[in-house]
């Protein structure tokens, strides 16, 4: 099945319920006026005589009630089956959204079908010569590891929407 395009309306038309849900004292650090979709966030880069490039799903600039900035990159990426490769490209994104905008970002990735403890924080380790130089931690969603008990919210759209994901019980 197809879930790029789905999930993407419903999160750019719920951004706030959907902030509300999974991630409540971020959602209340946000000053919900302020926030600004960008589109089509491309970002590339050339290293080494290789040229890399990536499109962000969304990307949503916000204003903090505290007065900063900040990047919030939720990503919705559908693989099944899983691969190795996806904590080095959440990597890759952040680098470059980092490298364009130079503002914090966080990063959320949304899992439909992959069974993954919820909201346990993912991360991609650079290890050069047995020495950790590099940790990149972002929150993954796994839809079916949440059951619709915890997470149905009779005024969430989103809930409505994710529970055909969850554990039903």
């Amino acid at each position: 099945m197809e879930y790029d395009s789905p999930f993407k309306r419903l999160l750019k038309t719920f951004f706030r319920p959907f902030m509300e849900l999974f991630f409540p004292q971020v959602a209340k650090r946000i000053k919900w006026d302020s926030i600004e979709f960008l589109d089509k966030e491309e970002q590339s880069q050339e290293a080494d005589g290789q040229f890399f490039h990536r499109t962000a799903d969304i990307v949503v600039k916000v204003a903090t009630l505290d007065g900063g900035e900040e990047l919030v990159l939720i990503h919705v990426e559908i693989e099944n089956p899983w691969r190795s490769i996806f904590p080095f490209r959440m990597f890759e994104y952040f680098a470059l959204l980092w490298l364009s905008h130079g503002l914090p970002i966080f990063p959320i990735a949304i899992f439909p079908e992959r069974q993954v403890k919820p909201f346990e924080v993912e991360s991609y380790r650079e290890t050069p010569f047995g020495y950790e130089t590099l940790i990149y931690n972002y929150f993954h969603i796994g839809l079916p590891g949440l059951s619709v008990d915890d997470y149905w919210d009779e005024n969430n759209p989103v809930s409505w929407a994710f529970s055909a994901f969850m554990d039903k019980g």
